[in-house]
């Protein structure tokens, strides 16, 4: 019995911390960003409907912005439409580069992408987009498609 009870406390503290530290800076201070994909068809053009946890949505062309430090993790939308996505790049070569200093990773589990921005990254002036990239991916109906949103990273105040 002592130890049934030790399990289910044990379970009940993970599982608090594991809830705890979703969507918003935890104790260490980490930022999370989610930007959801949603492969649709408007006016004849397939393309993606984007939508970030801070708010924004737009077709084939979300901003989002993103602080120093920031994880960003995309994610398909429940029905998505999307069979998979082939990858998530900049076409800036190496030396330009500002947010996709690395290249975003394909998650062990799940179809997502999550990139953690630098430290060190250069803001994006104001009147910016930011940077430009690319998500490339595959429709359930087999269509290639390419759309190219961009990731500002706005001064700290």
């Amino acid at each position: 019995m002592k130890k049934i009870f030790a399990i289910l406390i044990g379970m009940v503290f993970l599982t608090t911390i594991r809830c705890g530290s979703e969507g918003s800076p935890g104790e260490s201070g980490e930022k999370k960003v989610t930007i959801s994909l949603r492969s649709v068809e408007k006016n004849g053009e397939i393309g993606l409907d984007m939508r970030d946890s801070n708010g924004d949505a737009a077709f084939n062309t979300l901003e989002t912005t993103v602080h120093r430090g920031t994880k960003i993790l995309w994610k398909l939308d429940n029905s998505s439409g999307i069979k998979k996505i082939i990858d998530i790049y900049t076409s800036l070569p190496e030396g330009k580069r500002n947010v996709f200093k690395r290249h975003p990773k394909k998650q062990l589990f799940g179809p997502g992408y999550k990139l953690k921005v630098s430290d060190d990254v250069a803001v994006t002036n104001v009147d910016e987009k930011g940077e430009k990239y690319f998500i490339e991916y595959i429709t359930l109906d087999k269509d290639t498609v390419k759309i190219d949103p961009y990731i500002r990273v706005p001064p700290i105040n």
